[in-house]
């Protein structure tokens, strides 16, 4: 099959590797219909990835049919259509089972297309472990754009939204705004927010991001280039930061709370990956909601 391989910094190839195959009797077989980048991948492509492994496939967010399944899968079938959750684990620990897979207990925790040791879905193909738990069927009524999602980037967003304990009326400020934040927005308003304070955000940007989404934004915040600026200025403010990974990070995907600005107390959350999100998995009926209907948040 065809393939996108890292070869080292700057140097991803779209190359043939060896077809996936079943290698544990849980396992399923993806061909992949749909995948997308996340800024992960883009800190593979610097050279700054999560292992010293060359020849791998990257990428973790895909949708397609399932193929092929090993003897122990039990809740897919061969024809369905599924989405695959970026962040993986056994699935039959309590912690697993509970959704927070970053802690599973038989330490399968990972994630696709970080290294050589779960290869990735910017493929053809991709083998799906403890599928019945990592791969879930798109739901009647959802595209396969809106599945594409769910696998990690609308789930990151809206996982760091409900961290921040967003009410109605709320003022919540998201510092950055590239997709995740931007999702994340969009999660803040699904939620109750009253207003959106934006945070390092060109003003035309803003400006024609506002007016595409009729959103209300906070005129005091929009220049706003720091943090502790914004909340000097909106010190009731809730805090969500979708932020990379920083140079040397074990990989192991992981949402941290950051500390409060000094003399204030928000609530801030701090997205540390677009692969972090595994305590909130991309198959809840949260996030297909919000999916769904996201006019639900006008």
């Amino acid at each position: 099959m065809k393939a996108l391989r890292y070869f080292g910094a700057r140097d991803i190839r779209c190359e043939a590797m060896d077809d996936p195959t079943i290698e544990d009797d849980r396992d399923a077989i993806i061909k992949v219909d749909r995948c997308a980048i996340c800024g992960s991948d883009l800190h593979i492509y610097h050279g700054e990835g999560f292992s010293e492994d060359l020849g791998f496939c990257v990428g973790h967010e895909a949708v397609g049919e399932v193929v092929e399944i090993g003897r122990g899968v039990r809740r897919l079938k061969v024809g369905d259509k599924v989405m695959i959750s970026a962040a993986v684990g056994c699935g039959a620990c309590a912690s697993c089972l509970a959704g927070n897979v970053i802690h599973c207990a038989n330490d399968a925790a990972g994630c696709y297309g970080l290294s050589s040791k779960l290869q990735g879905c910017q493929a053809e193909a991709v083998r799906v472990p403890a599928a019945d738990f990592n791969a879930a069927i798109i739901p009647e009524g959802v595209g396969a754009d809106q599945a594409l999602m769910m696998t990690d980037s609308l789930a990151t967003a809206w996982f760091g939204a409900r961290n921040a304990d967003i009410s109605t009326g709320k003022t919540v400020a998201v510092v950055g705004l590239g997709p995740i934040g931007l999702m994340a927005v969009e999660s803040a308003f699904v939620m109750g927010a009253a207003v959106f304070a934006p945070v390092w955000m060109p003003s035309m940007k803003l400006r024609k991001w506002s007016l595409l989404s009729k959103r209300r934004t906070s005129p005091s915040a929009s220049g706003l280039r720091s943090s502790a600026g914004l909340m000097s200025s909106l010190p009731r403010a809730l805090m969500i930061v979708p932020s990379s990974p920083s140079k040397g990070w074990s990989g192991r995907p992981s949402l941290s709370p950051t500390s409060p600005v000094p003399g204030t107390a928000p609530r801030t959350t701090s997205i540390r990956s677009c692969t972090s999100r595994s305590p909130e998995r991309a198959t809840s009926s949260d996030s297909a909601m919000l999916s769904l209907r996201p006019s639900s948040s006008a």
